[in-house]
């Protein structure tokens, strides 16, 4: 998580806190309809069980536990900035099979891997949308394997894990 600026942010106590700011993340919400519900027609339940490609996202983030090894607070706290406000980031855990840390937050919608984080691992080759082809973007891996995000009824593009992808 490179692309960070340290900056200070004052708490409602007073107190000084120094934290990373880095990062978009958003979804689309409906305010008109009576239950909020998400536009893209997903349930909490479905978002918590895949992981989505997010080309808007410059942090990965994951809301469900079950995907992470080692979770533990993070080293210097985030500012996670959206289009319905911001929200500090203070835990990471791994990721298996990813390159580096990824956040943790269980209050939030989905689990999140942004596109600008999945091109820069190393055990990724190549990453292909051809939608002539298909409706998917796949990531090649070095080690021959494919990890494919299709495109949900809802409009999203999600992957749904099993091992190796489930600690």
């Amino acid at each position: 998580m490179d692309e960070a600026r340290q900056v200070d942010q004052q708490t409602s106590d007073g107190q000084w806190n120094s934290i990373q700011m880095s990062g978009f993340s958003g979804f689309q919400m409906n305010p008109q309809s009576p239950s909020n519900e998400l536009i893209s027609l997903h349930t909490t339940q479905d978002l918590k069980d895949m992981f989505l490609m997010d080309t808007g996202s410059t942090l990965s983030m994951f809301i469900n536990e079950s995907f992470l090894k080692d979770i533990r607070p993070s080293v210097s706290k985030w500012q996670m900035s959206t289009n319905n406000g911001s929200k500090q980031l203070t835990h990471e855990g791994i990721l298996p099979g990813h390159h580096e840390m990824v956040h943790y937050d269980p209050t939030s919608i989905a689990n999140i891997m942004a596109f600008c984080k999945v091109i820069e691992d190393p055990t990724v080759h190549w990453i292909v949308y051809d939608s002539d082809v298909e409706d998917a973007f796949v990531i090649n891996k070095m080690d021959g394997t494919t990890i494919k995000f299709e495109q949900t009824p809802g409009g999203l593009y999600g992957f749904k894990p099993q091992a190796p992808y489930i600690a």
